[in-house]
């Protein structure tokens, strides 16, 4: 009988080890982006989309939106409708308001205070993850820093990487490693120096790269592996493409497994000029 009894508690135990191991290897995801008053109804649909694919991805759970004020209007309907979603989202979505874009360092504090211990994907709200996030499921990101190059959507399910191209033609490395569109890591996060640096602003990529990569993380680009999957099919932009002074970081696509780890002294730039590239050799890829 105290035999059958301790191997009862035997496999009793056993069990509650194995559950607490899924329970450590499992990652709790947030998703922290900025949206706005978009006055636009197609690209607001764009929005939408990623947001509604964001909220039902079975790794991310918590969406959180920060709401830029300063373009609202009397009948703010978008922020509305974002209202609405968050109700009915069953405490998954929640939306900040704030008076202009977040800086980076905004961003990196509310993911400490607001999601301690969690692995977080700050990104811009016109993108959205596909099963390609799976990836991480029992990724260490200690002390890294995942920095993605987006997919574009070309409709019809596939997908294009960002490979940008000048009007003859030619391949622009130096353009497409200065692109990402989304941030991967694990909070705590340590201090990193972005408080001038704007969320979805023009250059602020390569420009907190080189900031992270100044605070002693390890940052990469393993866009080979993770889609970043990007919905711009309107086109419609409310940005000025302008010079700006670095210093930048550029960052070479890479795999998961196999990263490039870039290091600010040796691979910055003080100043450069970036100007829109042409998409016209693509490498596709289904959802």
């Amino acid at each position: 009988m105290n035999a059958v009894i301790k191997l009862a508690s035997f496999h009793v135990l056993t069990l509650l080890l194995l559950i607490s191991n899924l329970t450590i290897n499992c990652k709790q995801f947030a998703l922290i982006t900025s949206l706005y008053n978009e006055k636009n109804e197609k690209r607001r649909q764009e929005y939408l989309f990623c947001l509604k694919n964001n909220l039902t991805h079975p790794m991310i759970n918590q969406v959180h939106i920060l709401y830029d004020q300063s373009k609202d209007t009397p009948t703010n309907s978008f922020c509305d409708i974002l209202k609405n979603i968050a109700k009915q989202s069953s405490n998954k979505l929640t939306v900040t308001k704030l008076m202009g874009r977040p800086s980076f360092s905004y961003c990196f504090e509310l993911a400490n205070k607001k999601y301690p211990d969690w692995s977080i994907i700050l990104c811009n709200g016109d993108v959205f993850f596909n099963g390609t996030l799976s990836a991480l499921k029992n990724y260490n990101l200690t002390d890294k820093l995942l920095a993605l190059t987006r997919w574009n959507s070309a409709g019809k399910g596939s997908l294009n990487l960002n490979w940008l191209h000048d009007k003859q033609g030619k391949f622009r490395g130096d353009w497409a490693e200065f692109s990402q569109d989304a941030w991967i890591f694990d909070t705590p996060i340590r201090k990193i120096a972005g408080d001038t640096i704007m969320l979805g602003t023009w250059n602020c990529d390569s420009l907190i790269a080189y900031a992270i990569g100044k605070s002693g993380l390890q940052i990469f680009n393993p866009c080979l592996t993770i889609q970043c999957c990007h919905l711009h099919l309107t086109e419609i932009r409310h940005y000025v493409a302008i010079q700006a002074k670095g210093p930048f970081l550029a960052l070479p696509w890479c795999e998961l497994n196999n990263p490039i780890i870039k290091r600010d002294q040796d691979d910055s730039i003080t100043s450069v000029k970036r100007t829109i590239g042409y998409p016209i050799k693509t490498r596709v890829a289904n959802d």
